[in-house]
Parts: structure tokens; C-alpha cells; sequence
């Protein structure tokens, strides 16, 4: 977040297990939207955007210039209550 705004920070790609996944891709698909809801500058394809209504725990090892999380990986979702 930045001055109380989300702000997209990265991807990530490493961390899941094969239940994780499919897990996931269920939820995802229920929250599903068809234009992001925070500006990104992108040009990759066959992006799919949701509500931002669930949280990751993603451990990182730090930031990189354009304030991307560097080396980004999954640990699990948290529950909303924890936060």
C-alpha cells in the first residue's frame, strides 16, 4: 500500500503445492473481475484480475528499483481475522 492506496507489487511463481493451486484457482475464479481495480502498466496477455478480497503471506528477500518485490515466494493465505 502506498498513502493508503493498494499498489501492485509483482507476481509470484514459486511456493505453491499442486492442492494450493487448485484451491486457488477456484477462489480466484469466484472473485474474478474484468478490469483491475489499481492502475497497471503491463504488457503481458491473458491477465485475470479479482477483487482484492483475500490475503497471501509472501516471503520476499527485499525490494528492486521499480519497487517490485524481489524473489517473491507463497506461503499460504491468511485468515482475515489474524490481520
Amino acid at each position: 500500500m502506498t498513502n493508503g492506496k493498494l499498489r501492485y507489487a509483482g507476481s509470484v511463481g514459486a511456493g505453491f503445492k499442486m492442492s494450493d493451486l487448485r484451491d486457488l484457482k477456484a477462489l480466484l475464479d469466484y472473485l474474478r473481475v474484468y478490469k483491475p481495480v489499481i492502475p497497471i502498466k503491463t504488457n503481458r496477455k491473458n491477465l485475470i484480475y479479482t477483487k482484492p478480497a483475500v490475503y497471501a503471506e509472501i516471503q520476499y528477500r527485499g525490494w528492486t528499483v521499480d519497487k517490485k518485490l524481489r524473489h517473491p515466494s507463497f506461503k499460504g493465505l491468511r485468515d482475515p481475522g489474524e490481520i
